[in-house]
Formats: C-alpha cells, sequence, structure tokens
C-alpha cells in the first residue's frame, strides 16, 4: 500500500520552496526591471535605485519582491529551527537567517528614499545574511552534512564578508562609481546559496 510523505518530507521540501522561489522571483525581478530602464548602470547603481522614484511605477514591483524574499528567509528560518539538529552554530546562522529576512523586508517596506530606515534593513540583510551563511557551514560540517556543501555555503558567507570590506573601501579610496557591482558582491552569494539549499530541499538529498 502506497504511503504518503511524512510531515518532516513535506517541511523540508517545503522550505525548499520557500527558499528557491522567494529567491528566483528576486533574481529576475532586478533582471527585468534593469533592462527596462536604460538609465540604470549595474556597475554603478545601488540596487535599491530599482526601487526608488527614478524606476516611477516599476518600484513597486521591486520593493514587493525586496519583501517577498524577506518574507521567504524569516519563515524558512523558523521552519528549519524544528528540523535541523540541536546545534550552537546552526542555532546561530538560523536566527541570522531570520534577522536577515526582517531586514529584507524594512528594505521593501521602507525604500531608498526613506534614508535611515532603508539603510538600517539593508545592513541586517547584507550582514547577518553572510554571517549567517558561515555559522550554517559550520554547523552543517560538525552535524555530519555533506561537507561538500557544508564548505560551500562557508565559502559563499565568507565571499559576502569579503565583499562588505570591499564596498566600504571602495567607497572610502576608490570612487562610489563601483558601488553597484559591490553591493552585487554581497547579496550575490545569499541569493546563490538560497537557490541552491532550496533545489537539494526540494529533491531530499541533504540529510536532517
Amino acid at each position: 500500500m502506497h504511503q504518503g510523505a511524512r510531515p518532516s518530507d513535506r517541511t523540508d521540501r517545503l522550505v525548499g520552496w520557500i527558499l528557491f522561489v522567494g529567491s528566483l522571483q528576486f533574481v529576475v525581478e532586478m533582471a527585468v526591471e534593469e533592462l527596462l530602464l536604460p538609465w540604470y548602470n549595474i556597475v554603478q547603481n545601488a540596487i535599491s535605485d530599482l526601487g526608488g522614484y527614478s524606476a516611477g511605477g516599476l518600484r513597486y514591483f521591486f520593493d514587493a519582491s525586496v519583501f517577498g524574499v524577506g518574507v521567504a528567509a524569516a519563515v524558512s528560518a523558523l521552519l528549519l529551527w524544528s528540523r535541523l539538529p540541536r546545534n550552537r552554530s546552526l542555532r546561530v546562522g538560523e536566527i541570522f537567517l531570520l534577522v536577515a529576512g526582517i531586514g529584507a523586508m524594512v528594505v521593501g517596506l521602507y525604500p531608498e528614499y526613506t534614508h535611515a530606515p532603508h539603510a538600517i534593513g539593508a545592513i541586517l540583510a547584507f550582514l547577518f545574511g553572510n554571517l549567517g551563511l558561515m555559522a550554517l557551514g559550520r554547523g552543517f560540517r560538525k552535524t555530519g552534512e555533506d561537507l561538500r556543501f557544508a564548505r560551500f555555503t562557508w565559502l559563499c558567507g565568507l565571499f559576502g564578508m569579503l565583499s562588505i570590506v570591499v564596498a566600504i573601501l571602495a567607497g572610502m579610496y576608490i570612487a562610489q562609481d563601483v558601488f553597484g557591482i559591490t553591493e552585487r558582491m554581497i547579496v550575490a552569494p545569499i541569493l546563490l546559496w538560497a537557490i541552491v539549499y532550496g533545489l537539494l530541499r526540494i529533491r531530499g538529498t541533504l540529510p536532517s
């Protein structure tokens, strides 16, 4: 007699779909809007310029998309709390992922022209998102998770943190004209990890 999937298996797939769809929709939204705005330059313009007044009506799609990826991160962190082993590094990583998700939601609710609230949200998303990946990578390694994926997770976080340093130094000593590309170097590892992890959870190829 055929039996349905266990609740834990369904939760794993749900986390996977939330992370995969939530992250991919943001990547697609950014790419489409960048193509539709002739003045936009990915090297110079901040990602949040896509949600500013200059983007016209398209800014509402961007703000909703950012809020959506934040919800995806926060909900996934809460669902993973009961699924992953009780390991200190994993717990820290899950909490940081939750904080990063909240930060992204703040960015979506408060576009760049609101200044302080937007900046606070972006810092939470960038900093805690990448620190969270480093913590998760360490935790995966300790609990016997696929070592290749554990290294991948940790390296994604490390690359993002180094990119934060590069962005700060570029702004101080080089030029603000490269802020767009350095900001993408901060965000890209988080989105890449979320898409890959989501797919692996959907396929059920990671141990719980």
